[in-house]
């Protein structure tokens, strides 16, 4: 997980109300540069696929980061920004559902303990259940792996915050850890010189 050294850790039970989405795409800027990240996606969620299959509001959710602002534009009609000068802390964060891997694991021990226990009377039971058992093990694990998310998480003071679960679409496409070490290190560049909480001039 990247987290800065420079800036608070944020309670990981903030991210539970945070939106999550699908990544269609992504720029991640270099330091000094005035957008540090864009993202697009989709919001996940059955109600919010019907409602825009419906027509009546988009999930496209685009999420920016400037130097003077943090965006959140949903369906091209909702708008919000936080200010760059308000933050105070910031947690990037690379997560995975463990609980898969352990459902694979049990499973893929499952597998062995009941092929050992029927090999010496039902061979061909035996290696049915091995395969059956074997291929429900490789699903938790492929399901682990497609679990990966991204969460990026900015709090002010007076309780604003604003943050983005982002997860990879079917196109597979994911925020590299280099993406992100280089995101880390951008925005500790951007809040020391833009957030009133570490720039004195911004303090007034």
């Amino acid at each position: 997980m990247f987290v800065t050294n420079n800036f608070k850790f944020l309670n990981m039970g903030l991210f539970k109300s945070i939106p999550t989405i699908l990544l269609n795409d992504y720029l991640v800027g270099n330091e000094g540069d005035d957008t540090l990240l864009n993202i697009d996606g989709n919001k996940t969620g059955f109600f919010a696929w019907f409602l825009d299959k419906l027509s009546i509001k988009s999930r496209k959710i685009t999420f920016t980061v400037h130097k003077n602002y943090v965006s959140d534009i949903t369906g091209g009609k909702d708008f919000y920004f936080l200010p760059t000068r308000d933050i105070h802390s910031y947690n990037i964060g690379y997560s995975n559902k463990k609980i898969f891997l352990i459902l694979s694991i049990l499973s893929a021990l499952l597998s062995v303990i009941l092929f050992f226990g029927l090999v010496g009377g039902r061979v061909i039971s035996a290696f049915f259940i091995l395969i059956l058992i074997g291929a429900l093990s490789y699903l938790f694990f492929w399901l682990f792996k497609r679990s990966g998310a991204i969460k990026i998480y900015f709090s002010c003071q007076n309780s604003f915050s604003k943050g983005i679960r982002i997860k990879s679409g079917i196109s597979g496409k994911q925020i590299s850890k280099d993406d992100l070490q280089k995101l880390n290190n951008s925005l500790t560049l951007c809040f020391e010189e833009n957030s009133k909480w570490f720039n004195n001039y911004f303090k007034k």
